[in-house]
This record gives C-alpha cells, sequence and structure tokens, in this order.
C-alpha cells in the first residue's frame, strides 16, 4: 500500500524516489508528452487521488495537473491507522508534512493563476460517514480550503457513482483534466 513519498527512518521506503527515478522515466520513454504540453497529469481513485494531490503540491513544476476521485483528502491518522500509513511514513508528524492541506497552504502561488486541480466524488469521502477535523467531508473540505487560499481549481461533486473505478466518473473526470491548459 504505497503513499507516495518516503519513509522517515527506513531508507528502504522510498515510494517517491520510486516514483521519480523510475516509473516517470520509463512512462516518458514509451509515452512522451505531447509537444506544447505544460507537463505531466495525475489522476487518482480514492487513496491514489489522495497520492495525486500531495505529488502535485510538491512537485508543481513536474506535474502540471491532477485530478482526484472520492479521496481521503484530509486524512489524519487516527488511532488504528486504517490506511497503514504510518508503516509508510514513520511517524505521524512526518505524515503530516504530505498533507495535501499542508503543502497547497505553504506553497499556493504556482496554483493561483491556472486551474490545474480537478476535486470530485462524493461515494465515500465525500460522504459525512468520515468527516475530518475541518468538520467537513474530504472532497468539499479541501475544496473550501482551496477557496480561501485563491487557489483555482475544479470542483465537481455532483458526480455520484460507486467507489470503484467506473466510467461514469472516469471519463468526465479524465475530459476536464485533459481540457486544463
Amino acid at each position: 500500500m504505497p503513499w507516495y513519498a518516503h519513509h522517515v527512518t527506513d531508507p528502504f521506503r522510498r515510494h517517491d524516489d520510486h516514483l521519480l527515478q523510475v516509473v516517470l522515466p520509463h512512462i516518458a520513454q514509451w509515452y512522451p508528452a505531447a509537444p506544447g504540453s505544460r507537463g505531466h497529469r495525475l489522476l487518482g481513485f480514492s487513496k491514489s487521488g489522495f497520492g495525486a494531490m500531495m505529488l502535485l503540491a510538491r512537485y508543481p513544476d513536474l506535474f502540471y495537473a491532477a485530478a482526484s476521485w472520492d479521496a481521503p483528502l484530509l486524512l489524519s491518522l487516527d488511532s488504528d491507522d486504517h490506511y497503514q500509513a504510518l508503516s509508510h511514513f514513520g511517524t505521524p508528524q512526518h505524515f503530516s508534512t504530505f498533507l495535501p492541506s499542508v503543502l497547497f497552504q505553504a506553497n499556493p502561488a504556482p496554483f493561483q493563476h491556472d486551474f490545474r486541480i480537478i476535486l470530485a466524488g462524493h461515494q465515500l469521502f465525500g460522504a459525512e460517514a468520515l468527516p475530518p477535523a475541518r468538520g467537513h467531508c474530504h472532497t468539499a473540505g479541501l475544496h473550501i480550503l482551496l477557496q480561501e487560499l485563491g487557489i483555482k481549481h475544479l470542483y465537481r461533486n455532483d458526480l455520484r457513482t460507486p467507489h470503484v473505478w467506473h466510467r461514469d466518473w472516469l471519463e468526465p473526470v479524465v475530459e476536464l483534466l485533459m481540457g486544463l491548459s
């Protein structure tokens, strides 16, 4: 269950290095960016939606845009570590430095001029069943924070499909993602 980041003390858990140094060069070799493209675009569902937002916020010069679908965007480590994040980050403090909300607050400027973010989904993390500390569902909570920071983004909380990979959300979100310029 990788978290697209590195462990604070275990040098063998370096998911971010693997992604940036192995996976992305391999993808670029076989699928080069289109001429005139502004950079890589990320799409994530659920936990990978968290990863897409985190990677965009951490590497705004490498990734141009990201879309998340029904993702735990305002996740905090609960006492039972349901998502096994501690085993990939090491400590709650280290994990907190990778939160999209923290990263966007620390560096909003790259995202205040162009639409580079798409927040979508409602089924699991858009519902009040899993509220984060801000008192909002995850998708709406990050939407509100991005508004407060003046970060341009598209918010599509109206696409109501099950919490699975499904064309009913995938097609419109990919279309929006590819339409960002």
